[in-house]
């Protein structure tokens, strides 16, 4: 069964053209008599400086196929007619660029030409999709360094590729036609210098049948090519001067949280429960004024912390203490004074993780013709990039942020009229600090990544902060190289050949090994090695024992090496003026040697290892039909996917203890691993619809089926414990991933500068992946296994404002409402026994139906006209300023808040909205060859500080937050606990400078039997704040109340208060030179 699948496979594609994805758009039209509108055959029509041309037919029509993206002049010319020159022609890739043009008759003699100058049509009529185009010329003024933020600003995609709510994973990244995807994790590879970018696209939804394993979106690059007959360069710079990445106290600072306890002298000696001593000489148990006391910070008041300042700190019982427990075990050798004890803390605590580098970015590409053999070898030319950036991260962590370069080289030549030949080179490195503790591709990639893992995160706090050891450094190296060969068999007809390697290497382990000599003296005779600093593997920690240094840190390896091969034969055909057929397959060869898991020698029964050697692969068949009318476009495809793992799997039942458990015997393995894998062979059917109404407007639907493979690393995963203990285990025999979705948009034209796109979608997410969690009655088997049992309902509506034109603004305004329901098939834990399996039933859930949270982002660009003022030495200094405003509104998330888990209960509760503003201001001033940009990119322009959530020490410093709020009473009336009604919202904070005013509610303020004078009581009964002072209540109000609740010092902020702001005002200064010899 399993040959005659693949023979049946190969006999279609021998059947068949190949897949075409597209990098290239055409021109079409038709071309009449002026003064009689007669169809003219014969015209000569061809695009100036290219070899592209066409001429009509006997119905005065033409097309002009595999016109790469980028603004041209056609020129049209006919015995007997004046020429016609139109220049500003745009062509964007998969679009057809409609010249229709009347031409007058003339003289034999007159060498008259008719110029004119193109304008863009705002509705795109052959567009049945949410797709939007952006030229160099676009991106060059947006205040962005890479594809992944340019893409960010389009409506429906967030962050990192992430579309319409589905995952980057689910997104296919293509440059000139090759596909730039991790095989290993599915994601995009997008790092490409800008420089090297002619166009980009970005589809959202309605995707042809020639884009296979992709179910989310299509993000298109074509890059620039050499010109034949002269050179090109282009250089931008920019820089960010060293700043901190948020707001307030550093975590170094000696005020902090982890330090003040041990440094503040106030309570450092004698303990946070104490403070400075003091001689009870009333014996009243408490301090009185007038007393003596041990003034440890000078600062002439007997200093203690009260309940609620200590409430914000670590508990510590002062040096002293600990120097006299030192003197008490029996161990002469650690024998310390507090002061001895004190000096080593401060070593040991001593790294400064604050960031001192800059952040920058430097782009530079150069093209043209191949020196000295360019004519000889075709017009022979290149275009080669370079790219470098470096962004800091919050803190230092292994590094001290992410740093990527990538080099590209295209080359292309013209073998003849009508053939092509190009090679595509691209090598990048990415230097970073992995998130994962067990060899996960994960890096930390933004300061919220940085400040998330210092949250709610238990002991290990300090080790991830005043270390540079807990996460291991990571490096990732990948190439790709893609040579594609284009023949044009006739005008209307034309074949494209490529082949295509991709690698990428990970490299994640620890990184120096520590220097052990002790040649740091601390005091007398007291010498210690370098540490916190350098990689040590057993255990070791600091003085008072919550800072580790040793053992535990470092634990991440990962050696994998992925490679990629495929092979594609691309064809398409225009067989008439109303239809352009494409047909094609694509085959991809995997070849996966993955190592990787979790190597911790202090406690090495957690260890994990992974090892993946496998060779899967897939091809992919399919037929389109492009079909064109006046009042009807219409795209309908279909795609066949075959995949085949290519091995065999393990015939084991879920309970297996020979094979999951610690009893198993890897010299067994082939008695296990004896089950054929599945190949998988599945059919998707594309169908797009456009369907111009007006002149200005049309209607649009499209329709698809879209599958794709699973994660590879989790498709052969079969992770084992140092005891051999199955931990987690793939199954290559899971159902193809699939996406089924709906679009219905409407364009409209106003005024003929602006743009309407209104567009409502449905995406039916199944056999999504989803781990599940085995069992056994015993406790010897336990393991999760990946199922594809996990599905997701995705809904949404987009609306999207643009101005094409303008003397003085130009920009875009788009909206999102979108929200999502998702769950699971069957169960996801089975237990052997049945006793459990019912338990565990009665509180399954399955289902998860967060609240949507619409977003708004814009690009608004107040410029100035290019000849604006006065002229003065050639230049006009008021004349192309920009102002390009970029701003974000999300509607906060919502979530759960039910500290006492009452049952019913779900998203209650919403964040704070966010808000930003970003703006790039630049200047050009041009000269003969050269034009100079100087540009200024601010970050959060207005210093918004928007509350992180993510500053806790741990669960219960969240509840404390969260308890102090004033919540309303609808919200907080049924959640068990006595809350102080009011309109507060979680992300609501103290206001800076401002002290922490305690408050409480009461049911009957006058039943209190021991009240604290230090807090305002909310009276449930009168509705009204008491204080309880010099043994007496009295009524708190007037400005003094209005004071705290204006300021909200009633807020008990996080503990970690160094991350509970992120992301403050910052800009980089810049510059960028275009040249043209």
């Amino acid at each position: 069964m399993r040959f005659s699948t693949i023979k049946l496979f190969l006999i279609l594609m021998l059947l068949s053209g190949w897949l075409l994805a597209g990098t290239t758009g055409k021109i079409a039209g038709i071309v009449v008599d002026a003064e009689n509108d007669t169809p003219l055959p014969g015209v000569n029509v061809y695009i100036e400086g290219t070899s592209l041309g066409a001429a009509t037919d006997v119905s005065g029509n033409y097309y002009i196929l595999k016109v790469p993206p980028g603004t041209y002049t056609v020129i049209f010319s006919f015995v007997g007619y004046q020429q016609v020159r139109i220049s500003n022609v745009k062509v964007k890739i998969d679009l057809t660029t409609r010249l229709n043009v009347s031409m007058k008759p003339s003289i034999l003699t007159s060498d008259e030409v008719i110029e004119v100058v193109a304008t863009q049509p705002v509705v795109q009529k052959d567009v049945a999709a949410s797709v939007k185009s952006m030229g160099s010329d676009e991106i060059s003024a947006l205040p962005v360094t890479n594809i992944n933020e340019m893409v960010g600003l389009q409506a429906g995609v967030s962050s990192n590729f992430e579309i319409r709510g589905s995952g980057a994973d689910q997104v296919m990244f293509m440059v000139d036609g090759v596909t730039l995807r991790d095989e290993r994790s599915n994601e995009p590879m997008s790092d490409i210098p800008l420089s090297a970018v002619e166009q980009i696209s970005v589809q959202s939804g309605g995707f042809g049948a020639e884009y296979n394993n992709v179910r989310s979106g299509v993000v298109n690059v074509v890059t620039k090519e050499g010109d034949p007959h002269r050179y090109s360069a282009t250089f931008t710079y920019k820089i960010s001067p060293p700043h901190k990445k948020h707001f307030g106290i550093s975590p170094y600072d000696p005020n902090s949280y982890w330090l003040r306890p041990y440094l503040d002298p106030a309570v450092a000696w004698t303990g946070t429960e104490v403070g400075e001593p003091f001689e009870d000489q009333n014996g009243n148990g408490q301090y009185d004024a007038g007393e003596p006391f041990t003034d440890y910070n000078g600062d002439g008041e007997r200093t203690y912390w009260d309940e609620f300042m200590r409430r914000q700190y670590p508990k510590w019982d002062g040096w002293i203490a600990f120097s006299e427990a030192t003197l008490k075990d029996n161990n002469p050798d650690n024998d310390l004074t507090p002061e001895a004890a004190y000096q080593i803390f401060r070593w040991e605590h001593r790294k400064q993780g604050d960031i001192k580098k800059p952040d920058y970015y430097l782009d530079f590409g150069f093209g043209g013709p191949v020196p000295f053999i360019s004519k000889k070898l075709g017009n022979l030319r290149f275009y080669a990039s370079y790219k470098r950036e470096q962004n800091m991260y919050l803190m230092q962590l292994s590094r001290d942020g992410v740093t990527d370069q990538s080099y590209m080289l295209k080359i292309t030549s013209d073998i003849s009229k009508n053939t092509k030949f190009s090679i595509i080179g691209l090598y990048s490195e990415l230097f970073a600090t992995t998130s994962s503790r067990t060899g996960g591709t994960e890096y930390f990639r933004t300061v919220y990544d940085v400040a998330n893992v210092i949250n709610t995160s238990s002991f290990t706090v300090p080790w991830r902060i005043y270390t540079n050891l807990y996460y291991s450094p990571t490096a990732r190296y990948s190439h790709t190289i893609s040579a594609k060969l284009t023949h044009v068999i006739n005008p209307s007809t034309y074949f494209e050949f490529q082949l295509r390697k991709l690698g990428k290497t990970y490299h994640t382990a620890p990184g120096r090994p520590r220097d052990l000599t002790k040649k740091y003296r601390l005091f007398d005779d007291y010498y210690v090695d370098e540490a916190p600093f350098g990689f040590y593997e057993e255990a070791q920690f600091s003085i008072e024992g919550s800072l580790a240094f040793g053992g535990a840190v470092s634990t991440s390896r990962d050696y994998s090496r992925i490679n990629t091969y495929s092979t594609r034969f691309d064809l398409v055909s225009q067989i008439n003026n109303y239809n352009q057929l494409k047909g094609g397959a694509e085959f991809v060869l995997n070849d996966f040697d993955m190592q990787f898991g979790m190597v911790n020698k202090f406690l090495p029964e957690g260890n994990t290892w992974t090892i993946i050697k496998q060779k899967p692969y897939r091809a992919s068949l399919y037929l389109q039909d492009k079909i064109e009318f006046e009042g009807w476009i219409s795209t309908v495809g279909l795609i066949l996917d075959y995949s085949n793992p290519n091995g065999k799997w393990y015939n084991v039942g879920p309970y297996d203890r020979a094979f999951y458990s610690q009893d198993y015997d890897p010299e067994l393995e082939d008695q296990f691993k004896t089950k054929d894998t599945k190949a998988q062979l599945t059919i998707s059917p594309r169908i797009a619809i456009s369907h111009p109404i007006t002149a200005n407007s049309k209607l649009y639907f499209n329709y698809g089926h879209y599958q794709q493979v699973p994660t590879s690393e989790r498709w052969f995963r079969v992770q084992r414990a140092l005891n051999d203990k199955v931990d987690r285990i793939g199954d290559p025999n899971l159902d193809l991933k699939k996406t089924i979705s709906y679009e219905l948009g409407f364009d409209q034209a106003i005024f003929n500068d602006y743009l309407l796109h209104l567009a409502g979608y449905y995406k039916d997410v199944k056999n999504d992946e989803l781990w599940v969690r085995y069992i056994s009655y015993d406790g010897k088997v336990n393991y999760f296994k990946i199922t594809t049992n996990a599905y997701e309902d995705i809904r949404g509506f987009e609306f999207d404002l643009t101005k094409m034109r303008g003397k003085w603004i130009t920009g875009n305004i788009n909206y999102e409402y979108r929200v999502g329901t998702s769950g699971y098939f069957g169960l996801d834990q089975y237990f052997e026994n049945p006793a459990e399996q019912l338990e565990y039933l009665r509180q399954n859930p399955y289902q998860e139906k967060p609240r949507p949270r619409p977003r708004v982002k814009s690009t608004i660009d107040f410029h100035t006209p290019l000849a604006f003022g006065p002229k003065i030495l050639n230049q006009y200094p008021a004349g192309d300023w920009h102002f390009n405003f970029i701003t974000y509104w999300t509607a906060g998330e919502w979530f759960t808040w039910n500290p006492n888990r009452i049952r019913g209960i779900q998203y209650n509760v919403q964040w704070r909205d966010y808000f930003n503003v970003d703006l790039r201001i630049s200047k050009v001033f041009p000269f003969k060859n050269l034009d100079l940009k100087f540009f200024v990119d601010i970050s959060n322009l207005f210093n918004f500080k928007h509350f992180s959530g993510v500053s806790f020490r741990d669960q219960f410093d969240r509840d404390d937050y969260f308890k102090s709020l004033h919540l309303p009473e609808s919200i907080a009336g049924n959640l068990g606990y006595p809350n102080i009604p009011g309109n507060d919202q979680p992300g609501d904070y103290r206001k800076t400078g401002v002290p922490f005013q305690p408050m409480q509610r009461v049911e009957d303020y006058t039943t209190l039997d021991h009240p604290n004078p230090q807090v305002i009581y909310w009276d449930a009964k009168t509705r009204k704040y008491y204080q309880f002072t010099d043994g007496d209540w009295s009524e708190v109000g007037g400005s003094r109340l209005q004071y705290i609740l204006d300021n909200k010092a009633y807020i008990d902020m996080p503990n970690q208060t160094f991350f509970t702001f992120l992301n403050p005002r910052s800009y980089y200064i810049g510059f960028s030179i275009n040249y043209k010899l």
